[in-house]
């Protein structure tokens, strides 16, 4: 009997196992800043963003930049990798890559460590090039130096079977 008179529960049925369901993927963090739109301040992320507006701000990632043929950036950029095919007017470093297409201008200084200019594209500015940032994992170690096989030390008919 219960507390005021009532009726004591039932015992809970017990639950039949679900199946088990496959885990959703994890979702991938894309943003577009479309071409009729304007904004102004800090963007700060993961993932990757495309500029097909106008930015006046600073931008870090830890992702892509693409900045659209109609896109234009007033200020400093940081990412791990950049693709310029419009305007950004300010400094830009690419922690893996920057790419400046044929109709990308950059009017700024530049910092990373593997650069392509197609021909057309603008760079008023000064390009420092950096050294590519080390694994956490260490590489495996592969033959020494002396094994190779190339140059002075080459011989064809060494380790040829008959």
């Amino acid at each position: 009997m219960g507390l005021f008179g009532g009726t004591q529960k039932p015992e809970p049925l017990e639950k039949e196992p679900q199946e088990e369901r496959p885990a959703l993927p994890k979702p991938q963090v894309y943003t577009v800043i479309a071409q009729d739109m304007a904004l102004q301040g800090t963007i700060r992320g993961d993932g990757s963003v495309q500029i097909e507006g106008f930015v006046e701000g600073e931008i870090t990632l830890n992702g892509v930049l693409t900045v659209t043929p109609t896109g234009r950036i007033k200020g400093p950029v940081k990412a791990r990798t950049v693709r310029i095919a419009g305007t950004v007017l300010g400094d830009i470093e690419a922690e893996e890559h920057l790419r400046l297409s044929s109709t990308g201008v950059i009017e700024g200084n530049i910092k990373t460590p593997s650069l392509v200019v197609e021909d057309g594209g603008c760079l008023n500015g000064r390009a420092a090039m950096t050294k590519p940032k080390k694994p956490d994992t260490p590489l495996p170690e592969g033959p020494r130096l002396s094994d190779l096989q190339f140059g002075s030390n080459y011989n064809p008919e060494e380790g040829a079977e008959e």
